[in-house]
């Protein structure tokens, strides 16, 4: 235990770190959509976007990249690197895991920070220019 706690004091990792698992219905992103959202953009370019001929295909192309990245496992096991605080990965088995939580029927979705939205302005994320107040009165 001391030796744990010299190293994390020192921010190096532990060669044994343990890993916390836990089941669940586990949904993340495996990795950043946000690089090909951002050609989305480029290659979709939306000067006005309150012409839905230019928003939709940006739109769908961003919603792709998005879905592309998307990754859900019924009751999978979230594998958690107990040093670091990092996913480890994710599985349909509790190999490698020094502990398991169950939290089997919850959905567990790691890493998201203040994931909400407003579903009617979902159409107005990322898109460039307009003014939010003449969209509000749409």
């Amino acid at each position: 235990m001391k030796l744990y706690v010299f190293l994390f004091l020192l921010k190096l990792t532990p060669l044994h770190a343990d890993t916390s698992c836990y089941k669940g219905n586990i949904f993340y992103f495996d990795h950043s959509p946000y690089p090909k959202e951002r050609a989305c953009n480029v290659d979709y370019p939306v000067f006005d976007t309150f012409d839905e001929s230019q928003t939709k295909p940006n739109m769908d192309c961003i919603r792709a990249s998005h879905v592309e990245a998307a990754r859900f496992y019924r009751d999978g096991f979230l594998k958690i690197d107990d040093a670091s605080g990092t996913v480890d990965g994710v599985s349909y088995s509790d190999t490698g895991c020094d502990s398991v939580k169950d939290y089997s029927g919850k959905l567990i979705t790691p890493g998201f920070l203040d994931c909400h939205n407003h579903w009617p302005q979902i159409d107005m994320i990322a898109s460039f220019g307009g003014d939010l107040i003449e969209w509000l009165k749409t």
